[in-house]
């Protein structure tokens, strides 16, 4: 089973956010928790028989983490990265903003996906002591 690092009840409270569809905000919770897990692949903690960190303060900053990230789905409206790269272009003498027309890398997607006040916590956190591909 999927680990979730935040119940729906402590994401609300934590983000803000009204969360009324439980199932959806649950769903979401368990995107934000894999990402964050994606992210954390090479660091290195103790944890307990089902993988949760066995430090109650790692385990409340992905809990508050948790959060974060759905607040930033919230306010991007991209869960997925699929407006990464933009769609620009011109028509006539009318040129549209949105980048160049290179497809976006997958690593361009992933990083769109991610909250940077995430990418950035947790590279302060000392839990990602290089860069990892994508973030």
């Amino acid at each position: 089973m999927a680990r979730v690092y935040a119940t729906v009840a402590e994401a609300r409270a934590l983000s803000g956010l009204p969360l009324t569809d439980e199932a959806a905000a649950a769903h979401d919770l368990r995107r934000a928790a894999r990402l964050i897990d994606r992210v954390l692949l090479s660091a290195v903690y103790p944890v307990d028989a089902d993988g949760y960190p066995t430090d109650e303060a790692l385990r409340e900053l992905l809990r508050d983490l948790s959060a974060e990230q759905l607040v930033f789905w919230d306010e991007t409206g991209d869960a997925t990265g699929a407006t990464v790269g933009g769609s620009g272009g011109s028509i006539g003498d009318v040129s549209l903003p949105g980048g160049n027309s290179a497809k976006p890398s997958p690593d361009d997607r992933q990083r769109a996906r991610l909250s940077p006040d995430v990418a950035d916590t947790l590279r302060s956190s000392e839990l990602v002591r290089f860069r990892v591909a994508g973030y």
